[in-house]
């Protein structure tokens, strides 16, 4: 006899996110306006569930509470639930966090936050455990004293909002400060990264670590412009140790999103688009500028590990790789000496063991995670190449990490700047015929003002971000750099004017938003760089380079007008916009 399932309103999406929560027994709305009805017609605060399908502390929060009977009560008595995809609305993901940064001074995912009916939070925190832990309140008593504050204190509610409201917007407005000089603009980046150099493992910051591909790319071309030896070597040993640490996939390629530790060896599993994207790119630069053939093979490999295991049917590339399987973080990954005797037999256990890692004390969960800095012996290239491609296959025959679907137009610009500049320098026709292949699959071809945020399948992710305009010019600009095909500086060209149009802002920069985009309780400005660069600072090297081609007044003035707004914002938090930089070092405009 077939038991009913039970399904809730998000069974209806095409989110791999909100897929995830279909069958939960919270009464799941998709963000929308009947959600916001039934809250303010029955005055019930709302919780707002914001993460993304690869997201291993998602899934970790869903499992503990969200399939929870007695947390479902709760929130269905009390509360109206929303669940939404970060990476399918990224604008209401960003305002939110943004009041979340307010309440609690960071943030992360999942995000929760409880609002009033209007959307303004009076409570913000990212992941929580189900129950009390370690000095953590847990998900129940949260819920219950904000029902409990929100019926008989609503004075103190309203004033909390009201005071997090105004400085939610002070966040989402520039600060006014000086606008320095090029050459003193530079040298404030370089010295906030070169202030948080790990100079033992690389990378530019403590754990944890990401790969922040901008930081690197600044670095390279300011040794380039100024020859700096160190900003050179920090560049070069961060690019280096993280593709011999765990972070690199040894086995089957790719970047995971970041290392729990600070000498990259233990990282969160999941694998993103965006960081193989700027990857490529970078790798592709290190090996142009030093002539390095272990950066070519690495940019090489991550092409390789995208088309195995990311390609979409139709062209373009899905947004991510899932952290985990059957239930663990890693499971797919991790290896045991018995494993790996099994697949190249007793006689090359030992040193092929020795070559990545799996040896000595296991450095995850009992297992081992491969890499190059905690090994035994030389690396035996030759070796290496063969086995390497049998643990793959052994690997292969394990339960698959799950992909989340997406074509996120975007992402897959950096993916066409990534191919572009990776087939001119490494001599790859076919990566460039991939980049045109991408750019029409995404919409790229069309006109500015129908580009949408993506796919799932046949369905529309809606319109497209400032971002998503940001990451495909340079794409095509790096298209028209490989080709010389005309065709593509016109296409960036008319995109960079529609930005003009519908993205910026009075005081200067570009809003995420623009005229074809839902109105939210603040209008979300990304000006900050963070795993990825800001569309902020990638668009001024757009706009840097495209007034350089042909006679353009207006881009030519919107050039000028948004280097002095980044300058002056590189002035006041100069780490955060280090992509605002790569623009005047790759342009030459140094004094």
């Amino acid at each position: 006899m077939q038991t009913n399932v039970r399904t809730n309103r998000l069974i209806d999406e095409a989110s791999p996110y909100l897929l995830q929560h279909a069958k939960n027994p919270v009464d799941w709305y998709p963000w929308g306006q009947e959600a916001f009805d039934k809250a303010k017609a029955e005055d019930k605060p709302i919780l707002i569930s914001i993460g993304y399908s690869t997201c291993h502390w998602c899934h970790v929060m869903a499992h503990e509470s969200f399939e929870d009977e007695g947390v479902a009560k709760v929130l269905n008595e009390n509360f109206v639930s929303i669940k939404v995809d970060r990476e399918e609305r990224p604008d209401i993901d960003h305002v939110y966090m943004t009041y979340c940064q307010e309440i609690t001074g960071s943030g992360g995912w999942p995000l929760n936050l409880l609002l009033r009916p209007d959307g303004i939070p009076f409570f913000a925190a990212t992941y929580i455990p189900k129950d009390d832990k370690n000095g953590m309140k847990g998900f129940k008593r949260v819920l219950n004293e904000a029902k409990d504050i929100y019926d008989n204190d609503r004075e103190k509610v309203n004033a909390f909002c009201d005071r997090v409201h105004k400085g939610a917007s002070r966040l989402q407005s520039a600060d006014s400060g000086p606008v320095v000089n090029r050459s003193t603009s530079i040298r404030n980046v370089l010295d906030a990264m070169m202030e948080n150099y790990d100079p033992e493992y690389g990378g530019f910051s403590k754990a944890p670590k990401f790969p922040m591909p901008h930081y690197v790319l600044a670095s390279l071309y300011a040794s380039e412009a100024f020859d700096l030896p160190r900003v050179r070597n920090a560049a070069e040993n961060t690019l280096m140790m993280m593709r011999q640490g765990g972070l690199y996939d040894q086995i089957g390629f790719g970047f995971m999103r970041y290392a729990t530790d600070e000498k990259w060896i233990i990282p969160h599993f999941e694998k993103m688009l965006y960081d193989n994207a700027l990857l490529i790119f970078t790798y592709t630069e290190a090996y142009r500028l030093t002539g390095r053939i272990g950066y070519a093979e690495t940019a090489h490999e991550l092409i390789e590990y995208l088309n195995n295991e990311m390609l979409a049917p139709g062209g373009g590339f899905y947004a991510a790789q899932d952290a985990d399987t059957e239930g663990y973080e890693g499971h797919y990954y991790l290896w045991t000496p018995q494993q790996i005797q099994g697949v190249v037999g007793e006689g090359l256990a030992g040193a092929v063991s020795g070559m990545i890692g799996v040896m000595g004390k296991p450095n995850f969960e009992g297992k081992w995670i491969p890499n190059r800095i905690e090994c035994s012996g030389k690396m035996d290239d030759d070796l290496w190449k063969t086995v390497r491609k049998d643990l793959y296959k052994r690997r292969l025959e394990r339960v698959r990490p799950s992909i989340d679907k997406k074509v996120l137009t975007g992402w897959n610009g950096l993916m066409v700047a990534a191919l572009a500049r990776s087939g001119a320098i490494l001599k790859e026709d076919e990566y460039i015929r991939q980049a045109m292949n991408i750019l029409e699959r995404i919409g790229g071809n069309d006109g500015p003002d129908e580009m949408l945020r993506g796919f799932i399948g046949d369905k529309h992710l809606g319109p497209a971000y400032f971002e998503d305009y940001a990451y495909v010019i340079w794409g095509l600009i790096e298209l028209f750099k490989a080709t010389k095909m005309p065709v593509f500086s016109l296409q960036a060209k008319s995109m960079a004017r529609y930005c003009e149009r519908a993205f910026k802002l009075p005081g200067g920069g570009y809003a995420m938003t623009g005229e074809r985009h839902e109105e939210l309780v603040l209008r979300p400005v990304q000006l900050n760089d963070q795993a990825v660069p800001s569309g902020n600072g990638i668009h001024l090297w757009n706009l840097l380079r495209l007034s350089t081609m042909g006679e353009d007044e207006m881009l030519t003035h919107a050039a000028t007008d948004h280097e002095n707004f980044m300058r002056m914002e590189s002035a006041i938090r100069p780490l955060a916009t280090a992509s605002s930089i790569i623009g005047l070092l790759r342009t030459g405009r140094l004094q």
